[in-house]
């Protein structure tokens, strides 16, 4: 800690010199560091960490290549149906693991490219039921993420979907 060292002479009682102090600084330049080192710390970590989500523009009605399209539709029990195109009918059942929605992703985007040589891209169109969490919603776009995904859309179910869905789960149950 402060450290007063005082310089003393041991000599008969002549006269009295002035000591003088010293006070070793050494802590406080360590506490100073630490101070500095976690305010630059925490800055860091307070700093935002999300992924920027794109919103086209609302009069905009761009032509969309049917085959080039899979619809994705999240449900309460981390089940994701999926069909191709505007196909309702064609509905299946996946999961959010690496042999379900990824490969999925991975298979329709090789078939894209493979149709239309590289001059279209895959587009994924991200629906969700009313029973659907929020982390789902987290975990498909996480999956674009990570399947290089460009062009994705959030969008409603309509009624036809939705009567589709509900004649796919009473048929499972």
């Amino acid at each position: 800690m402060a450290d007063v060292q005082l310089l003393q002479n041991h000599k008969e009682k002549q006269r009295r010199k002035r000591l003088v102090p010293y006070v070793d600084l050494t802590p406080m330049v360590d506490l100073a560091f630490l101070l500095i080192t976690f305010f630059m710390l925490t800055v860091k970590l307070q700093e935002d960490h999300a992924m920027k989500l794109i919103m086209p523009d609302q009069d905009s009605t761009d032509a969309v290549c049917e085959s080039c399209m899979l619809t994705v539709i999240l449900d309460n029990r981390s089940v994701i149906w999926y069909y191709p195109g505007n196909e309702v009918l064609a509905l299946g059942q996946t999961t959010y693991d690496e042999t379900g929605i990824r490969q999925l992703i991975y298979d329709k985007q090789k078939d894209v490219k493979n149709k239309f040589s590289g001059t279209r891209d895959f587009i994924c169109v991200i629906k969700m039921t009313k029973d659907a969490q929020y982390n789902n919603l987290v975990d498909i776009l996480d999956e674009m993420a990570i399947t290089n995904v460009k062009h994705y859309a959030i969008q409603d179910l309509s009624e036809t979907e939705i009567l589709t869905i509900e004649k796919q789960t009473e048929n499972t149950i």
